[in-house]
């Protein structure tokens, strides 16, 4: 008798699963508490070693990504963790601010929610990152324009001087 394969949604819903993509971003994000009860995990305190320090967080977040594709999530929320995790990295990787930036966005817990949510409840949660897609898509569209309006602007400018 032949197995069914198993669906996103299952594959998921196995609690060894949820429990190792929780522990892995509680690791990365939420290890130690600092005062004033901030938490901080390997990422933050990796990510201060420049530009190694950022690329092997990074790395470690992709890790998390690839057990969302090998659970077949749809691809829309793959891009959603994408996104978490190359904000993490460039912004993570301006100095000290980006340090602190990694104190509190916490992109391997965003994905590890992300992931939980779906096995969870997968349409609404499709629709969410549907609607969070369209958000992005507009704000990138405005700075867009106003970066094309800023050169514009500056080649004026320039051609003014002569």
């Amino acid at each position: 008798m032949k197995m069914k394969k198993a669906t996103a949604t299952e594959a998921l819903r196995g609690e060894a699963l949820k429990k190792k993509l929780n522990r892995m971003a509680w690791v990365s994000d939420s290890l130690f508490t600092l005062p004033g009860n901030i938490k901080v995990g390997v990422d933050s305190l990796v990510g201060l070693i420049p530009v190694v320090g950022d690329a092997l967080s990074a790395l470690y977040s992709i890790y998390m990504i690839k057990i969302g594709f090998s659970a077949k999530v749809p691809k829309i929320l793959m891009l959603y963790m994408f996104f978490n995790v190359v904000c993490d990295a460039v912004l993570g990787s301006i100095p000290v601010i980006g340090d602190v930036f990694d104190v509190f966005f916490k992109a391997n817990e965003r994905n590890a929610a992300i992931l939980n949510r779906y096995a969870d409840a997968p349409i609404e949660t499709k629709k969410s990152a549907n609607r969070w897609l369209i958000l992005l898509l507009c704000i990138l569209t405005v700075v867009m324009v106003m970066a094309f309006v800023l050169v514009g602007y500056l080649v004026k400018l320039v051609i003014g001087l002569f």
